[in-house]
Formats: C-alpha cells, sequence, structure tokens
C-alpha cells in the first residue's frame, strides 16, 4: 500500500466510524459493516444504509488492489498514429532511445496518476454517499456526519486533485518535451523538420485532454 492510500483509507475509516457511528478511529470494515447489517430489514432508511455501505466496501475494497490494476496503457483508445523514420535506424538509435524512453516515463507517469487517483476520489465520493444516506435515517445523530466528518473528507479530495493537478501539469510539459526531442531526431537524421508540428503536436495535445481531469 503507497502512502497516499494508506492516508486515505485512515482518513475516510476515521471520517465515517465517528462522525456517523460514533466507533472508534480504529474500527474495521468488517466491524462497522456487522453493525449496519444487525439492522437491514427493519426499515427502508435501512436498507438504503446497507446499499450503501455495500457500495463503500467494494470501493474501499479497490482503493488496495494488486498493482496490477494499474499498469498503465500505452496505447489508449483514439491515440494517434506516431511515425518515426527513425524507429529502426541504425544512424539515429541513440538519440531515438533517449527521447523515446522519456516519452515512456511520462505516459507511464500519467496513466498510472491517474488511475490512483480516480480510484481514490471514487472511493471519497462512495464514502459520502454512504455517510449522507446513513445520517439522513438518524436524524439528529447525523449531524456529526454533516458538520465534522463529511468536510473532512470532501477537504481530503481536494487536496488529491491538487496533487495530480500539479504533477499533471509536470507530467505533460516532460512529455511535450521529449516529443520535441524526437522531433529534433526527426530532422537531424532524415530531414523531418515539421515531425513535431504534423506527429508530435498531436500526440502532445491527445494526451494532455486524455490526463488533464482525474474524474
Amino acid at each position: 500500500m503507497n502512502t497516499l492510500q494508506a492516508a486515505l483509507r485512515a482518513t475516510f475509516a476515521a471520517a465515517l466510524t465517528v462522525g456517523l457511528f460514533g466507533f472508534a478511529p480504529a474500527a474495521s470494515a468488517e466491524d462497522i459493516g456487522d453493525t449496519i447489517e444487525k439492522y437491514v430489514g427493519k426499515t427502508e432508511s435501512m436498507m438504503g444504509i446497507y446499499d450503501s455501505w455495500n457500495e463503500f466496501s467494494a470501493a474501499h475494497d479497490a482503493l488496495v488492489p494488486d498493482d496490477r490494476q494499474f499498469e498503465p496503457d500505452y496505447t489508449p483508445p483514439g491515440s494517434p498514429t506516431v511515425p518515426s523514420s527513425c524507429a529502426g535506424s541504425e544512424k539515429c538509435n541513440e538519440c531515438y532511445e533517449q527521447a523515446v524512453r522519456k516519452i515512456n516515463f511520462y505516459r507511464f507517469s500519467l496513466d498510472k496518476g491517474k488511475s490512483i487517483t480516480n480510484n481514490a476520489i471514487q472511493y471519497a465520493k462512495k464514502a459520502m454517499a454512504f455517510g449522507d444516506t446513513g445520517s439522513a435515517a438518524m436524524g439528529v445523530g447525523g449531524l456529526g456526519w454533516t458538520h465534522k466528518a463529511k468536510p473532512q473528507i470532501e477537504k481530503s479530495v481536494l487536496k488529491i486533485r491538487k496533487t495530480y493537478k500539479g504533477k499533471y501539469e509536470e507530467w505533460i510539459a516532460g512529455m511535450q518535451t521529449s516529443l520535441q526531442e524526437l522531433g529534433k531526431c526527426e530532422a537531424q537524421f532524415f530531414n523531418e523538420r515539421d515531425w513535431y508540428s504534423r506527429y508530435g503536436y498531436v500526440y502532445y495535445s491527445f494526451m494532455a485532454n486524455r490526463y488533464k481531469n482525474p474524474d
């Protein structure tokens, strides 16, 4: 589990357990789930809480999945074709490899960063949906959720978005620079002086649009 995932679990679990049900912060998802299950079938509102809890639990499990879930997609749908005369060329190989290594690094960072951030945001949304459902059924007892716990989660989400935005700007700028470097290789060895404007910029624009929003 990485630092972001650990922090999210701690923040959201504490906010939900203390703000909504009054459990100790150390209460586990299973403990809370068992308590909620005792009320299932008694009232329609409690059934709503149970349904929301199941959705929240699924999101909670997804926050710490096998790392393979976050393997980057190097050929996302709609990705433009980027031809290169340097690819496979012995005379251009060193220049090409250096540029492509950087491009792949930023592709990896953008895709994995968005996947993890999106997963965390969806987790938070499920947590808040569960909290809203439960607090509505509990009346005055749900004020701790409305005035304390929910704002805590919302604050965490804003921080996550801000962090992603900063990293996105760093990564997409690196992607653009790397594509421009590849364009210089194409110009130097194959006289493709407009390679970046014809192919590199199109790919950069696609990636910038695809990864701008983590949702």
